[in-house]
C-alpha cells in the first residue's frame, strides 16, 4: 500500500490530496472530533503514491531564506478598510492590487453556515474575505482551480493558514503569477466543539460569526454571533467561553500542537498577522492609528517584496527588527505547544466535551475584570475626543 494510510502522521486537513488523486479515491470529511481529514476509498486507490509525494506534512521544504526576510509594521491609509479588517487592512490592499492587475484573489469566507475558500475577482466581493475566521476552512477543489487559472495566465493571490499555503506550494512549485500569503495561525479549533458551544449558549441557530469586531478597539474586540443578518449576541472576547477555550488550546487539531509551518523562514511569499506588542515596542507608531489595528508584514522573498512595493503608497509602514517583530507572538517562529497544553486537549475530548459551555469558568479573574471595567470607558472617551478633533 502506497498511500496516506500507510504513513503515521497528523493530517492538517489541507485537502491537497483530494485535488490531485487521479481516481478521486480521496475525500476530505469531518472526523469524530470535528476536523477535516482525508478519507481514502481503498477500492479506488491505485497506489500511485502521488498523495504521499505531495502531502506538505510528509514532504515539504521551503526555498525561502531567513536572511532575505523583512518585517514591517503597517496599516492602510483607507480608514474604511481598516475599520472592516481584523488588524491594519494590509490583506485588502494586497488583494486590491491583484484585482487591479485583472487577477483573482482566493481567501476564506463565512458562507452558508460554512467556512470555506472562495474565489473573487472584484472589489465588492473583497468584503467576504475580510476578518479572521477561527474555524478550519474547507478548501474543496481550490488547488485545481488555481492550477487552471494559472494556465489561463491569470494572476492569483492565494491566502490561507501556513499548512494550506505549504500545500499550494507543493501543488504549484514555481509560477510567477502565483502569490501565496500565509496568515499567522494560532491553530484551528474543532467544528464539533464550535457547534456545541453555540447550541449550549444561544437559543437561535448561529449562521455567521464576526470574531474580531473592533467597535471597542483592536485590542478590546468583541465576538458577534448572528442568525443570518440578526445579531444574537456580542461578547467581549475575554468573556467568551468558546474563544477562551480556543486560546487555552483545549480543542485544536492534533497537528497544530506541533506545527511544522509556524517557523522562520515562513512558507509563503508574504506573511500577515497582528503586530501584537507594538504598543510596547513602538508606542509612537501604535498611537498613530489609535488602537484601530496594526498589521505585521513579512516579505519572505523577492516576489513578496515586489508586491509590497506596489502597495507602499496606500499604507503607513515602518521596517522593524525581525526578532522584535515576533517578541509578543511566538507562534510566528515556534510551532510547538507545551505538554501541558497537549494534556489540556486530552482532558477536554476525553472528559470535558459533554460539559455545557454555559457552566464553564473560562472567565477573567477579579483583577482582570476590574482593569477591564476601568479601561473600557476610557478607551471610548479617548476615541470620541479624537473623532471630535477630526471634524
Amino acid at each position: 500500500m502506497n498511500n496516506l494510510n500507510s504513513k503515521k502522521f497528523n493530517c492538517t486537513g489541507c485537502g491537497l490530496c483530494s485535488n490531485i488523486c487521479p481516481t478521486n479515491a480521496i475525500k476530505i470529511e469531518h472526523d469524530e472530533e470535528g476536523f477535516y481529514q482525508f478519507n481514502i476509498d481503498e477500492k479506488k486507490c491505485i497506489d500511485c503514491g502521488l498523495c504521499v509525494k505531495k502531502c506538505p506534512k510528509i514532504n515539504f521544504k521551503t526555498k525561502n531564506k531567513k536572511e532575505e526576510m523583512k518585517a514591517y509594521a503597517a496599516y492602510s491609509k483607507n480608514k474604511e478598510i481598516v475599520s472592516k479588517s481584523t488588524s491594519g487592512g494590509i490583506f485588502s490592499e494586497l488583494a486590491l492590487q491583484i484585482i487591479k492587475e485583472n487577477g483573482i484573489v482566493i481567501g476564506v469566507s463565512y458562507e452558508d453556515d460554512k467556512v470555506k475558500h472562495i474565489v473573487i475577482d472584484n472589489k465588492k466581493d473583497l468584503e467576504k474575505l475580510r476578518g479572521s475566521k477561527y474555524i478550519q476552512s474547507y478548501t474543496g477543489n481550490i488547488f485545481n482551480i488555481v492550477k487552471e487559472k494559472l494556465k489561463q495566465n491569470k494572476k492569483v493571490l492565494f491566502s490561507g493558514t501556513p499548512c494550506q499555503c505549504a500545500a499550494m506550494r507543493n501543488m504549484i512549485n514555481n509560477d510567477d503569477n502565483l502569490i501565496i500569503v500565509d496568515i499567522v495561525c494560532h491553530g484551528v479549533p474543532s467544528y464539533k466543539v464550535f457547534e456545541k458551544a453555540n447550541k449550549d449558549r444561544f437559543k437561535e441557530k448561529v449562521t455567521k460569526v464576526i470574531f474580531r469586531n473592533k467597535k471597542n478597539g483592536w485590542s478590546n474586540y468583541n465576538i458577534n454571533y448572528y442568525n443570518k443578518d440578526k445579531l444574537i449576541k456580542s461578547i467581549m472576547h475575554s468573556y467568551d467561553e468558546y474563544f477562551i477555550g480556543y486560546i487555552k488550546n483545549c480543542y485544536l487539531m492534533k497537528s497544530c500542537y506541533n506545527c511544522d509551518f509556524a517557523t522562520i523562514p515562513r512558507v509563503a511569499d508574504i506573511s500577515l498577522g497582528d503586530f501584537w506588542g507594538i504598543e510596547t515596542t513602538d508606542k509612537d507608531f501604535f498611537n498613530k492609528n489609535q488602537d484601530r489595528g496594526i498589521s505585521l508584514i513579512y516579505t519572505n522573498n523577492q516576489k513578496g517584496s515586489d508586491l509590497f512595493e506596489k502597495i507602499k503608497d496606500n499604507i503607513v509602514y515602518k521596517e522593524e527588527q525581525l526578532e522584535l517583530s515576533y517578541k509578543y507572538n511566538p507562534r510566528i517562529n515556534n510551532g510547538k505547544y507545551s505538554e501541558k497544553m497537549i494534556e489540556n486537549r486530552k482532558n477536554f475530548f476525553n472528559n470535558d466535551f459533554d460539559t455545557s459551555f454555559k457552566s464553564r469558568r473560562y472567565t477573567p479573574n477579579l483583577k482582570e475584570q476590574i482593569i477591564y471595567k476601568i479601561k473600557r470607558p476610557l478607551v471610548k472617551i479617548k476615541r470620541l475626543i479624537k473623532k471630535v478633533g477630526e471634524l
